[in-house]
């Protein structure tokens, strides 16, 4: 009878015992299954990107090289393949020696700051992404020049179209005058004097275009200028920001580069509150950060990033029916008035001039 009583007061235990065991069961096949669905994800982009590199390994289209290697690279860098990561940077470094360009160097050495951080060689990880940033503003200079340039060349053309219009015209005036010799041959002295005149305005058209092309190119592609800049980093070997250490800072600067590659930037609301919560950080760090890294206050930082964007829908044929109030609320501001200051102050020229000058 005692036996039957231990019995039936045990029952219970052991039946929710068998049932927790079964549930734990459960949620490890859960937890395994997630896992394994999130490697063959990785595993398929991978596969796809490397299919997409070899297909441009005969080519000399470096840069495109370069993006599908920084994109197999920042897989390694989600799974924590050290070694894989490792192999991907070797490759990036060959197309950057093959392509002087300080576009293509500038994610070799972003990679490198990522491989440094798995490996725990913080000092390291945030050298490399000191320069990376360096390089980052280096191409965001080029390409703010390239715009202005390409403007004051358009400026120049249409400059010159309208002076061979003008000359054209006065050469129809001069036809209605003449009939008697005297006036022919005065119109014909002119005419030549008028042609030579076009010929040398052609002339100096052809030397302005190649000067801004040449001068452009060869900043991207002259391996003097992207050896200058990381000479101009080395000068100076460590980032201080007072207060914080080396891991704190690189992970804002981490944090960071995800928001600009997101694009978080163009929510109107955008303030850095938000930012310092994205990241995973206060607003008195972050500010540092951003203040010493970037060399600008974050308000000058956040405008930045909207007016490039602007320009590129400006420039875009998708865009050419937006107002210029619409543009300004996709890039992020507020208020037109505030977007047309800060275009002006960033490219020497309102919106307005500039979408003329496209036209």
């Amino acid at each position: 009878m005692k036996r039957v009583i231990n019995i039936l007061f045990l029952l219970p235990y052991g039946i929710f015992t068998f049932t927790s065991v079964l549930l734990f069961a459960q949620d490890t096949d859960l937890v395994d299954s997630g896992l394994r669905s999130e490697v063959q994800h990785y595993e398929s982009k991978l596969m796809d990107l490397k299919e997409k590199y070899y297909s441009l390994a005969g080519t000399q289209d470096h840069h495109a090289q370069a993006e599908v290697l920084y994109a197999i690279g920042q897989i390694n860098v989600e799974m924590a393949d050290i070694k894989t990561l490792e192999e991907t940077l070797d490759q990036l470094a060959e197309v950057n020696r093959a392509a002087n360009d300080i576009r293509v160097e500038a994610k070799l050495v972003g990679l490198e700051s990522e491989f440094f951080r798995l490996k725990g060689l913080y000092r390291h990880s945030l050298q490399s992404y000191k320069n990376y940033v360096v390089l980052q503003d280096s191409i965001a200079m080029l390409n703010q020049k390239a715009v202005i340039d390409e403007l004051n060349l358009e400026n120049a053309l249409r400059e010159a179209e309208f002076k061979k219009e003008r000359l054209q015209k006065l050469k129809y005036f001069s036809l209605a005058l003449g009939g008697m010799l005297l006036v022919a041959i005065g119109f014909l002295l002119y005419g030549i004097y008028k042609r030579r005149k076009v010929e040398g305005l052609n002339v100096h058209l052809a030397s302005l275009l190649a000067d801004y092309v040449g001068s452009y190119s060869s900043k991207l592609t002259d391996p003097s200028f992207s050896k200058q800049v990381i000479t101009e980093v080395q000068d100076n070997k460590e980032i201080n920001v007072e207060g914080l250490t080396d891991e704190l800072v690189i992970k804002i600067l981490d944090g960071l580069k995800r928001f600009e590659e997101e694009k978080k930037y163009l929510r109107e609301d955008t303030s850095i509150t938000d930012v310092a919560d994205y990241i995973n950080t206060n607003k008195t760090y972050l500010s540092k950060v951003i203040n010493v890294v970037k060399k600008k206050p974050f308000t000058n930082y956040i405008n930045e990033l909207r007016l490039i964007h602007a320009i590129q829908m400006l420039k875009d044929k998708e865009y050419k029916k937006y107002t210029i109030r619409a543009i300004s609320k996709e890039a992020g501001f507020k208020s037109k008035s505030t977007f047309n200051t800060a275009f002006k102050e960033y490219t020497g020229m309102t919106p307005s001039a500039f979408i003329k000058s496209l036209n």
